[in-house]
């Protein structure tokens, strides 16, 4: 429909949609796109970032895009890099991998997942390991079940979104206009103590930096997108079994991308194949602060030898 669009990214919303349809997503750190004339969901966890067809646009889209803004009291202050540049283009897709250290978690990202994704995704790390990288599993710094969802990323983000909402006074004075869920949401967030809240933030600087930790062993992470094929709209509330318990389709979309939305770090999502049923299969990689230039540099040497981006989803042999 368009060569590049702009999403926001609070716990996935520039991933998920660029899994479901087949195109790259690119949420960048916490603070390096402006959010200035966004409305915010939670101010701790927003990202905005560009979703285009290939790593090559989401390159130029964040070149224009990133850059200290005094408007976003969160927009950061840092030398910003060549981003195009870093596409290394100069040279062969193996010289662009080569030596590059790839993490794969053992636990959380991997569980409960789509046998077809599964196995479009350990193609992928097939791909990086046979353009020269050096890939080994790692273990994460703490067990991301659905009990940390609640009590960091859920304690934070319903809060903020409440408040916003209330000091608007939409809340009130337009709350026919929300759909049901949407302001029991919003209504429940008003609930939530401010010791939950602040309990949510430390939670969040502890994983931070234990995140941080890791990507001193590693240049990225690679894990699926998400963990299931895109659901229809009219299935999201449809419960399935994720870590032991039954949760609904939406947490299933949510949970391989928030935890990135916690840590502010960087995270690409890129086409990797179709289910038996032609739906789009997103792959992800993740890197530390402000080295998106990396996640670049990786993901456009797989576009370079795959053609997965090219294709549209629902044709006949895909």
């Amino acid at each position: 429909m368009c060569l590049g669009a702009l999403g926001t990214d609070t716990g996935g919303s520039i991933r998920i949609p660029a899994a479901c349809c087949g195109v790259t997503g690119l949420k960048p750190t916490y603070g390096l796109i402006s959010r200035a004339g966004i409305l915010p969901l939670s101010w701790s966890l927003d990202h905005a970032g560009p979703l285009a067809r290939t790593v090559e646009d989401c390159a130029l889209l964040l070149e224009a895009l990133a850059g200290h803004d005094a408007r976003d009291p969160d927009s950061v202050e840092v030398p910003l890099l060549n981003y195009t540049a870093a596409l290394a283009d100069g040279r062969a897709p193996e010289d662009a991998v080569r030596g590059t250290r790839i993490g794969i978690p053992t636990t959380f990202f991997f569980n409960d997942l789509d046998s077809d994704i599964e196995a479009a995704v350990q193609e992928a790390i097939a791909v990086f390991e046979r353009l020269g990288a050096s890939v080994r599993e790692v273990t994460l710094p703490l067990e991301l079940d659905a009990d940390f969802f609640t009590t960091c990323y859920r304690a934070i983000q319903r809060p903020e979104a409440s408040l916003y909402h209330h000091e608007m006074g939409w809340a009130s004075a337009r709350a026919d206009r929300y759909t049901p869920a949407t302001r029991a949401s919003i209504e429940l967030g008003a609930t939530i103590p401010a010791s939950v809240y602040i309990h949510g933030q430390r939670m969040r600087q502890a994983f931070t930096a234990q995140m941080r930790d890791l990507f001193g062993e590693v240049d990225a992470l690679i894990t699926p997108t998400i963990l299931i094929p895109a659901p229809r709209i009219d299935a999201l509330d449809e419960p399935i079994t994720i870590d032991g318990r039954a949760e609904g389709k939406g947490y299933a979309l949510l949970r391989n991308c928030y935890p990135f939305d916690i840590t502010g770090q960087p995270a690409l999502s890129l086409p990797c194949g179709f289910t038996r049923d032609g739906l789009p299969i997103g792959l992800q990689l993740a890197a530390n602060h402000f080295n998106e230039a990396t996640l670049l540099r990786l993901g456009h040497a797989w576009q370079r030898v795959t053609d997965w981006h090219t294709r549209q989803p629902g044709q006949p042999g895909q």
